[in-house]
């Protein structure tokens, strides 16, 4: 039900939702751009990032951000992590931890590889859990290691989700999904009408350009992989070439 909701409105609302460079240099397992934590905070993370990575080559990675500048949480965390790389090429093990500052949205995206241990509930009850109680009493640090410790776990199998919220979830998911798919539908509604008007009755003829655009400008098809994602991003502090399908959950404090 959730890759069918994602694909859905990935594809059908036309956002560009892949493809947008994303000016941010990564600063090794611990970008804290909108210095967010303590130097010996941020040494601890790094610390406890790189032992793991060493024991497992999972590349977990946390980023701070002043601003999603306008951008979806999940489209930033998963292009970010396909910009940089982040975990082993051909295992797509990687996560990203974003948390945005200004906009107060708290995002975990999760690599292909990852995503049969940590599922988008496990990342959801992460986020709600560990991280918007703890940001909302202005304890960054806190809230994002307690996180990073239930990853880590969710990822071998050990961790353990409350599930007496997935039923609340489940039918929120069926409500938006309603709600997406009615705004599809008024949208071909309004332009079929408009095109008929200007084309007389035409249809979406050939000055529409044979159809709707479904995809947005930041698809290349031209440069994609077989994995439609295109191919994996570069780092200057050694992430491993890993990439990301769009999985992942985040929330708001």
């Amino acid at each position: 039900m959730r890759y069918a909701l994602r694909l859905l409105c990935l594809l059908l609302l036309g956002i560009p939702v892949y493809g947008q460079k994303i000016n941010l240099k990564s600063a090794g397992p611990v970008t804290d751009a909108a210095n967010l934590f303590s130097n010996n905070e941020r040494e601890i993370l790094r610390q406890k990032l790189n032992a793991y990575e060493d024991s497992t080559s999972n590349q977990f990675v946390v980023v701070t951000i002043p601003s999603l500048e306008g951008m979806d949480a999940n489209q930033y965390a998963t292009e970010l992590g396909h910009q940089w790389g982040v975990g082993t090429k051909n295992k797509d093990n990687g996560v990203i931890i974003l948390i945005s500052k200004g906009d107060r949205k708290a995002y975990i995206a999760i690599g292909r590889g990852l995503e049969a241990n940590i599922t988008d509930f496990t990342a959801k009850q992460i986020v709600r859990q560990y991280m918007v109680p703890a940001f909302r009493q202005g304890q960054y640090f806190q809230g994002t290691n307690t996180a990073v410790d239930a990853l880590i776990s969710a990822a071998s199998g050990a961790y353990k989700s409350d599930a007496s919220s997935s039923g609340d979830d489940d039918f929120s998911g069926l409500i938006f999904f309603l709600f997406i798919l009615i705004l599809i539908i008024l949208f071909f509604v309004v332009v079929s009408k408009a095109s008929r008007r200007n084309r007389g009755g035409d249809g979406f003829g050939g000055g529409y350009g044979g159809g709707p655009i479904i995809f947005g400008s930041g698809w290349d098809s031209s440069s994609s992989s077989s994995s439609g994602w295109g191919s994996s991003g570069s780092s200057d502090f050694g992430f491993g070439g890993g990439d990301f399908g769009g999985g992942g959950a985040g929330d708001s404090w």
